[in-house]
């Protein structure tokens, strides 16, 4: 059982680490599209903000 729980804490820190390494990436991305871009924009009202 304590393997178990081992391997589900390091699975879960592993998409911990991954999903905020997305997040940076994303909040780059957004910075890097130029604010005239209505279109590009308008893409990113699907990524909700926290």
């Amino acid at each position: 059982m304590e393997e178990r729980a081992t391997i589900a804490r390091e699975l879960h820190d592993s998409l911990a680490q991954v999903l905020s390494y997305l997040r940076i990436q994303l909040t780059l991305l957004k910075r890097a599209i130029p604010e005239d871009n209505a279109g590009a924009q308008a893409s990113w009202r699907i990524f909700p903000e926290r």
